[in-house]
């Protein structure tokens, strides 16, 4: 939200340098499939600044994940020394093997259930 000023409330930048870069940053999702989603999802956006801004958040919504996962990989990885499992590369240094349950954990921590639906548990269910 913006406060009387004209600035955001957390951020302290005004709404324009949010607009302005938007533009000139190239994201790693790219607008046609950003706006692919959104019209699947029932969104048309006309506006090509707000469907970058939503490719944006997307955008950072998928590094927190990652980042999450990753920590949470690495600090399951330093409690269990005992463990082999992991590979390593030419360098002797063990290659990530992040599991669904770092995945899950991560998705739980932002608030994103995925559990499936009791329906689909099982046929005899």
């Amino acid at each position: 939200m913006a406060s009387s000023d004209g600035t955001l409330a957390k951020g302290g930048s005004k709404p324009q340098d949010l607009l302005e870069a938007a533009r000139t940053y190239e994201p790693l999702i790219p607008a046609a499939v950003v706006d692919y989603y959104l019209k699947r999802s029932g969104c048309i956006m006309k506006d090509e600044d707000l469907v970058a801004i939503v490719g944006l958040a997307a955008q950072k919504l998928a590094c927190d994940i990652a980042t999450e996962t990753s920590a949470r990989w690495f600090g399951r990885e330093g409690s269990d020394l005992k463990r082999k499992a992991s590979q390593t590369n030419d360098d002797g240094e063990k290659k990530p093997k992040l599991t669904s349950r770092d995945l899950e954990g991560s998705l739980l921590k932002i608030g994103v259930n995925s559990d499936p639906p009791p329906y689909f548990i099982g046929p005899d269910g």
